[in-house]
């Protein structure tokens, strides 16, 4: 531990001698510190497309400090990443909250002086916006509304209405949701490696950026976007897969919502999303559905979206879905809402009722849902539940997650149902032989010597297979 330690301030240092000899005249200050833009672009390695002045400035603000020069000597940086990263969650907290609140204090028109820690909602929400334009580059353009959403939901954590955030309230919102937390972490997190230094074998968390070029006199004018490496930014943004003919903006999962719900996730389901089920794409057919949900073995997204309030909610399925009697899942299971207010709902503890998944029964439900409620007399009341005609949905205070209801009534009409896999299966995953095509299919026990000899020694001809080789599954 030390040792990394060590070598992580070793090249900070070097890393700072370097670009501070690189800077042409005036682009650094005599007594040995760095201008926002040269620390922002050269030492952060932060793309100036997508990085709002605001954001940046805020950044810079925050590791100088109260002084009043411009620019951030070594200790400065030294001490904001110890701060930010080896000093426990809540220094880190703290941290990030100060970037936020002096990007909230900078666009209500504030100056160089020490903001406030609070936050009023109209300073947020254009706080959030800038954070979301470094995160999702053009695709943040469009979440005008979502960014509302989010808002809403962070002044609104556990239940209580605020008009301001302060820091109690950001460190709740930010356990709930990590991604805006993780992005101002990263902002700060590479700052100072070189490429060799992120050769060494170490720190697992350490963002891998690469040393920019030298700068002309021209400054950063000449730097472009494809010059500047993000640090740990895009870290959180799933590729999403078989969209069919849908286009990726018909889809209920928006980019700013897999981002902020990959963010609690483990790193091995923030890579590739693929989309199993969708009622715009695949029709009202609950066959369809639990028949592509029963061949996925892992984890599963499950989104909803009410017809008559517009309201987008879902749920994160640790489990795979089988038809069962009775529920099942574990405590890693939740249920969110998305729009109009972004809230995430965590298991209790009080009850194990995580998943349901009925199919076929005749005195038990027949859906797939979330948190149901306890007692034999409770049968049929959940969190957040689908029926087998993918037209009703409901959505009931259940203990199971503390949950409010997630939809514009606790009885609702579905307009959008989503599945999302968050992982492929096993066999997916293996790698064909040389030679052969990677669509693998499970082969029948006629292909394989031994099982014909065990065959043949029964009595039964395997000379010839037809009418005992099942046939290949018609995809649908």
């Amino acid at each position: 531990m030390w040792d990394w330690i060590t070598a992580e301030l070793k090249s900070i240092e070097n890393e700072f001698k370097n670009v501070l000899a690189q800077m042409p005249a005036g682009m650094a200050k005599k007594e040995g510190g760095l201008s926002a833009d040269v620390f922002l672009f050269h030492f952060c390695k932060l793309p100036p497309g997508n990085l709002d002045a605001r954001l940046g400035h805020a950044l810079f603000g925050t590791i100088r400090g109260s002084r009043q020069e411009q620019y951030v000597t070594l200790g400065d940086i030294i001490v904001a990443k110890a701060s930010c990263l080896r000093m426990g969650e809540d220094a880190a907290r703290e941290f990030c909250f100060k970037i936020l609140c002096r990007v909230s204090f900078l666009i209500a028109g504030g100056t160089n002086q020490e903001p406030t820690l609070t936050i009023e909602r109209s300073p947020l929400e254009q706080a959030l916006r800038a954070c979301l334009k470094l995160a999702l580059g053009a695709e943040a353009s469009s979440s005008s509304d979502c960014v509302e959403a989010i808002a809403e939901g962070a002044l609104s954590i556990n239940g209580l209405k605020r008009s301001s955030m302060d820091l109690d309230c950001y460190s709740r919102w930010s356990k709930c949701w990590p991604a805006f937390h993780d992005l101002l972490s990263a902002l700060i997190k590479g700052a100072g490696w070189s490429q060799d230094s992120l050769e060494m074998k170490g720190d697992p968390g350490t963002a891998h950026v690469r040393t920019q070029p030298e700068v002309s006199s021209q400054g950063m004018a000449g730097i472009q976007m494809e010059q500047c490496k993000q640090n740990d930014i895009n870290k959180l943004l799933p590729s999403l897969l078989d969209l069919g003919r849908l286009k990726p903006e018909d889809f209920l999962l928006q980019p700013v919502w897999s981002w902020l719900v990959a963010s609690c996730l483990p790193p091995d389901m923030r890579r590739e999303w693929r989309c199993l089920f969708s009622t715009q794409r695949d029709g009202k057919s609950f066959n369809t559905m639990m028949g592509r949900l029963g061949r996925c073995e892992g984890p599963t997204l499950l989104l909803v979206k009410d017809k008559e309030g517009g309201h987008v909610m879902g749920g994160f399925a640790s489990a795979p879905w089988v038809k069962n009697g009775s529920y099942f899942g574990d405590y890693s299971t939740f249920i969110f809402g998305l729009y109009p207010v972004t809230l995430m709902y965590k298991a209790t503890g009080i009850n194990s009722n995580f998943q349901w998944c009925g199919m076929g029964f005749s005195q038990l439900p027949n859906g797939c849902g979330f948190g149901g409620a306890q007692g034999s007399n409770n049968m049929g009341q959940f969190a957040l539940y689908v029926d087998s005609t993918l037209d009703t949905g409901m959505s009931r205070p259940i203990a199971t997650f503390g949950n409010d209801p997630l939809a514009s009534n606790q009885i609702f009409q579905v307009s959008v149902v989503e599945c999302w896999q968050l992982k492929p299966n096993e066999e997916d995953l293996e790698e064909p032989l040389p030679g052969k095509s990677g669509n693998k299919k499970k082969g029948s026990i006629l292909d394989r010597a031994q099982d014909r000899h065990i065959l043949g020694l029964a009595g039964v001809k395997v000379n010839n297979s037809d009418g005992l080789r099942p046939e290949e599954p018609i995809e649908e």
